[in-house]
């Protein structure tokens, strides 16, 4: 929950913005064991970035090549990491098939490393986020992760590599914990219907039970 204001942020900046910027973000969450799938997270992340009204060369290639079959998490990766260099303006050498374009800034927004268990799914998921960051070569790719800092996500995402830390205070956290319920409450149908009341009773047993998680 600690990005979701800025995600709603970017989209309404980026609403108005000529030049096709692109936005994807990801949620992990601690008891949904689905989003801690490598492949769930991959799939994600390259449908945000691709329109369905044009569907990229990389995953017609990728269709071409596998179906009837599924992708595997290998050629996802690659597939998403080929997007990425293309969008950002730091393609493979491929100007024979003409994908040549105008760079596009890319916004990647990860919220709540924390939250996967430690062990091998989370060393799996900051393995392919550290190979989506070796494309920040290019200036037009930007990353936010938010997480607690627990050491072996530290270590891994270090000052020294150009990784710029912000500390968030408990007070934010809870406005931003808010701000997210709030707008859950506000498109879920059965919620939206409650009495006013009531839905001031959940916004803080929700919002002051998390104790800013």
């Amino acid at each position: 929950m600690c990005s979701s204001s800025i995600i709603e942020s970017l989209k309404n900046s980026l609403a108005g913005q000529l030049g096709g910027a692109k936005l994807a973000y990801y949620y992990f969450v601690f008891d949904n064991v689905s989003t801690h799938e490598v492949d769930t997270f991959l799939r994600s992340i390259i449908s945000q970035l691709c329109p369905e009204e044009n569907v990229p060369y990389e995953l017609r290639s990728l269709h071409a090549k596998r179906s009837p079959a599924k992708p595997s998490c290998g050629e996802l990766r690659s597939t998403l990491l080929s997007l990425l260099r293309r969008i950002g303006g730091k393609p493979e050498p491929i100007e024979s098939l003409g994908l040549r374009q105008d760079p596009k800034e890319i916004f990647l927004v990860f919220d709540g490393l924390d939250e996967l268990p430690h062990g091998t799914v989370r060393r799996s998921m900051i393995d392919l986020i550290l190979g989506m960051a070796s494309v920040m070569t290019s200036d037009h790719i930007h990353v936010l992760i938010t997480s607690r800092p627990e050491r072996d996500i530290s270590a891994q995402f270090p000052s020294s590599q150009g990784w710029i830390r912000h500390k968030m205070h408990a007070d934010k956290i809870l406005i931003d914990i808010e701000s997210y319920t709030a707008r859950q409450i506000a498109v879920h149908p059965g919620l939206n219907a409650l009495p006013p009341r009531l839905k001031e009773n959940i916004m803080a047993t929700l919002v002051h039970g998390s104790y800013g998680m």
